[in-house]
This record gives C-alpha cells, structure tokens and sequence, in this order.
C-alpha cells in the first residue's frame, strides 16, 4: 500500500503535467492499493474554500 500526501494526490489524481515523474506514476499505479489520510481531505477542502486549487467541482 503506499498512502499519498496531499499534494502528489491533488496531482496524481487531477493529472497536472511536470509535477510528477513518470516513475512515480508507474509505483502508485501498480501498488496494490493507494490511500490518502483523512487530514489531506480536509487539506484539500480548505484549498479549494481558500481559492489556493481548483477541483472543479463543489466539496
């Protein structure tokens, strides 16, 4: 299992170009399961209520 911080998951999950390496993409995506904290949950919706990222959608 490999448990992603809050910025390599904005960024893994959103696709955003150059943040991470191809290397790393290919180790979460063949780990056999991928987690987040709750802490990078509540991370993210305090960025977004801040106006620090955009998701797109409402949280």
């Amino acid at each position: 299992m490999i448990v992603l911080d809050t910025h390599i998951w904005h960024w893994w999950v959103n696709q955003i170009s150059g943040k991470l390496s191809a290397s790393t993409i290919t180790l979460i995506e063949e780990a056999d399961a991928v987690g987040v904290s709750a802490i990078s949950c509540f991370e993210m919706a305090w960025l977004v209520r801040h106006g620090r990222i955009d998701l797109g959608m409402t949280i």
